[in-house]
């Protein structure tokens, strides 16, 4: 009587291709799950380069009567920067779709920083009382692959911070879990 002593070269190799397929999966299905953070990041190095670009390039420029900060702003579109697959510039509030808006970071297409890397007053949105008191509004860009969002807000004295949507929740949190006002 022939005694069986391990598994056959066939059943070896039906193991190791399904262990195969199943990791090929789920490291397809893992490598798009940052996505949101990654497109939230080049948003963010570009606002980061476009503000010091914009301290560089006007720091040797000598105010005029017609230009008193020596050049006008400069632009940056959320548009300009390569996001990952599957990831869009939302441009318009009609764009959100079931996305709410933060409530005091109205949606932008485009930002400018002036010769200080500051966001000209006068490209703000109007203040609006909040509470007793009157609080600045803070732009942001905000970008969606259709299930997750993300918004950068970006201070007028250039901070910039990023913002993520819960769908459950319907609800943002920035750094730490910190919940939008």
């Amino acid at each position: 009587m022939k005694r069986n002593n391990g598994f056959s070269l066939i059943e070896l190799l039906i193991v190791v291709t399904i262990a195969v397929l199943l990791a090929t999966l789920t490291i397809a299905a893992m490598s798009n799950r940052d996505g949101g953070n990654r497109a939230a990041l080049a948003i963010l190095g570009n606002l980061r380069e476009r503000r010091a670009a914009a301290i560089e390039l006007y720091a040797g420029i000598p105010p005029t009567r017609l230009s008193p900060t020596g050049e006008p702003p400069l632009t940056v579109r959320c548009t300009d920067v390569s996001l990952p697959r599957g990831w869009r510039c939302i441009e318009s509030t009609g764009e959100l779709d079931t996305i709410t808006e933060m409530a005091n970071a109205p949606l932008v297409a485009e930002v400018a920083f002036n010769h200080r890397g500051m966001i000209p007053a006068a490209t703000l949105p109007p203040p609006t009382p909040a509470a007793g008191f009157i609080e600045s509004p803070v732009p942001a860009f905000y970008l969606t692959d259709g299930h997750e969002a993300k918004a950068v807000a970006i201070h007028p004295a250039g901070l910039l911070e990023i913002w993520s949507y819960d769908p459950k929740a319907a609800s943002w949190t920035g750094d730490h879990g910190r919940p939008a006002a």
